[in-house]
Formats: C-alpha cells, sequence, structure tokens
C-alpha cells in the first residue's frame, strides 16, 4: 500500500557515464506539484519523472519509451502513473491542461482516470490579461473593502457583543471569508504558474495544474460568493426610510456586476 510517508525514493536503472543512475526521484518543490487525489490514494508531487521528446521525430519519442519499458520504469512496486501535457491555443490564448492517472492498486488491475482544465492564459500571467478584466478586479476588491468599513462602522455604532450575536453576523462574515478565500487562490494560481511565456519552448514541460486548480476554485468561490451576496442585500433593505439602503444596495450590486464581469470574461 502507498503511502507519502512510505515511498522508495532511491534512484534505479542504468548507471550513466556521470556515476548516477538514468531514473532520479524528483520531489513537489523540483517538480512544482502538489498532491493529487485519485481513486483510492492520494500522491505527493514527488516521483520519478521523464519529459517525453516533442522537438524530434515520432521515432525518437517511441526510443524514449521503448528504453523505459527495457529499464522496467514501471513494476511491481509502482502504484500510479502520471501522464500531463498541455494544449495551446495561440488563436484565442487559452491552456487545457491535460492529466491521465492509471492506479495500480496492491490487488492488481488497473484504474484509469482522465482530468482537464481549461483556463485562459490570462488568468495566469496578467501580461496577457485585457484591461477590462483587469479593472473589474480591481474595482471588486475595492468594493469589498468598502463593505469592511461598513461592517466595521457597524461593529462600533453596536459594540462588538451586539453585533456578533445579531442575526446579519454569519452571512456578513461567510460573504466576506468567501471572497477573500477566492482571491487567495487567485493570488495562488499568478504565484504558482511558471513564467515561461506561451507557447513554451521545445522539451520544456510547463505544470500547469497546480494554477489552473487555484483559477477552478477562484471562479468556483466567487459563484458562491455572488449567490450569498444576493441574500446579504436583504439586510439592508430592513433599514427605514427607504432611501438609507440605496447606497449600501448599491455598492453591493456593482461589486456583484464586478464579480460577475470578472467570472465571465473570455471564459
Amino acid at each position: 500500500e502507498y503511502t507519502i510517508r512510505f515511498q522508495d525514493v532511491s534512484g534505479f536503472g542504468p548507471v550513466l557515464d556521470n556515476g548516477l543512475e538514468r531514473y532520479l526521484f524528483s520531489d513537489q518543490t523540483e517538480n512544482g506539484e502538489d498532491s493529487f487525489t485519485g481513486q483510492v490514494n492520494t500522491y505527493d508531487g514527488g516521483g520519478f519523472r521523464i519529459v517525453i521528446p516533442t522537438d524530434g521525430s515520432l521515432e525518437e519519442a517511441r526510443a524514449t519509451v521503448a528504453q523505459m519499458k527495457q529499464d522496467r520504469w514501471i513494476d511491481r512496486q509502482t502504484r500510479a502513473v502520471f501522464v500531463s501535457f498541455n494544449l495551446f491555443s495561440p488563436a484565442n490564448k487559452y491552456v487545457t491542461v491535460v492529466r491521465f492517472l492509471l492506479e495500480l492498486p496492491p490487488s492488481g488491475g488497473f484504474l484509469p482516470k482522465m482530468y482537464t482544465r481549461h483556463t485562459s492564459v490570462a488568468r495566469l500571467a496578467l501580461k496577457d490579461a485585457k484591461i477590462a478584466t483587469l479593472w473589474a478586479e480591481v474595482l471588486m476588491i475595492f468594493l469589498t473593502i468598502g463593505f469592511v468599513i461598513i461592517e466595521l462602522r457597524e461593529v462600533n455604532r453596536e459594540g462588538l457583543s451586539a453585533y456578533l450575536s445579531g442575526p446579519w453576523f454569519f452571512l456578513d462574515f461567510a460573504t466576506l471569508a468567501l471572497f477573500f478565500s477566492a482571491y487567495g487562490f487567485r493570488y495562488a494560481a499568478l504565484v504558482k504558474a511558471p513564467d515561461a511565456g506561451f507557447p513554451t519552448q521545445p522539451n520544456v514541460f510547463m505544470n500547469l495544474e497546480p494554477p489552473a486548480f487555484c483559477v477552478d476554485m477562484w471562479r468556483n468561490l466567487l459563484g458562491v460568493t455572488v449567490a450569498v451576496a444576493w441574500f446579504k442585500s436583504i439586510k439592508y433593505a430592513r433599514h427605514i426610510p427607504f432611501l438609507v439602503c440605496i447606497p449600501a444596495n448599491r455598492l453591493l450590486f456593482w461589486c456583484m456586476v464586478s464579480v460577475c464581469a470578472a467570472i465571465t470574461d473570455q471564459q
């Protein structure tokens, strides 16, 4: 049974001229990879990584695979094999991250599964983003800061105990927590995305699965934030006279518009 704590990381295969084995273990930091959950287990980002040549002929790639087969790159101790590649569309600057996972459980057999993530290059590199998209995100951040100021003024007016015990506290907290969590993933996507340019050079593999996952989480959390924010608008409808709620509802409305613009742009 594979576990992250108990895995063989020693090199194997024929010894090369430099005195090292052909296949050496690289950890998740070297691979730029996070842990990945399959059907039967969770695997860390380390492994014995091989880059299949892409700048040569098909025979060269086949020769690399044949060499791996001859060296028994897959043996009885192997519990998972990942095949990862990226598809890039220069016309609309979209990237599709494709990952095939073949799990080999101790009980025998094979468990194949394919994962894909589709995202715009602009989500991974700000230099490729549209000005309108950046402005929508900046507007959303400033409007959220405005909501934080409104909530702080409410705490100052009502007192912390009264605010925390109020019926709207959990909805307010959920809205802000979801937003800041979403933009935590947004920032993580920019940090994790390797700065190698698009398209990449031949034989240079860019691991875009971690940043693409962060982009998906960012969009999903923003969608949930919009749904929660609609309920939050009811909070301001209770104010009397009715005109009092217009500035707050207007701020909430434009915040949700900016969220929707950021989500739908280049989808």
